[in-house]
């Protein structure tokens, strides 16, 4: 009979458990794994980076602040960002299929089959 091997622990969780002992335990599922605990701190440093949350001590205990009014502008700009972005992506390749229109370009390289435009639009009669 083959003995199961335990997983020998690093450095890095045997200090991330102990730091995590006194916490709630919706902090402790968010960094129970690796790949969680990666993605919270990445998702924490950028709402801190970019000013939508901020973090304070006091008395040794961290006071969160959330920015509702930054969240907002924040969002305004990536919104502006996007659209700035998808003007330039039609310019460029409005100007490649001038003389096609790109719904006749999107249905010549697209099987029968998967054609919306092409479905009738009455139902079918019941027998």
């Amino acid at each position: 009979m083959a003995r199961r091997r335990r997983r020998r622990s690093s450095v890095t969780g045997v200090a991330t458990r102990y730091m995590l002992r006194g916490m709630p335990p919706s902090v402790q599922f968010a960094f129970e794994s690796r790949t969680r605990g990666i993605f919270v701190v990445v998702v924490v440093c950028a709402l801190v980076g970019t000013g939508i949350i901020s973090i304070q001590w006091q008395d040794g205990r961290p006071q969160v602040e959330f920015h509702a009014d930054r969240a907002e502008q924040v969002k305004g700009q990536i919104v502006q960002h996007v659209r700035d972005a998808r003007q330039q992506y039609e310019q460029k390749y409005r100007d490649a299929y001038d003389d096609e229109p790109l719904g006749e370009i999107i249905d010549e390289y697209t099987p029968p089959e998967w054609r919306t435009s092409r479905l009738p639009t009455t139902r079918p009669a019941r027998y």
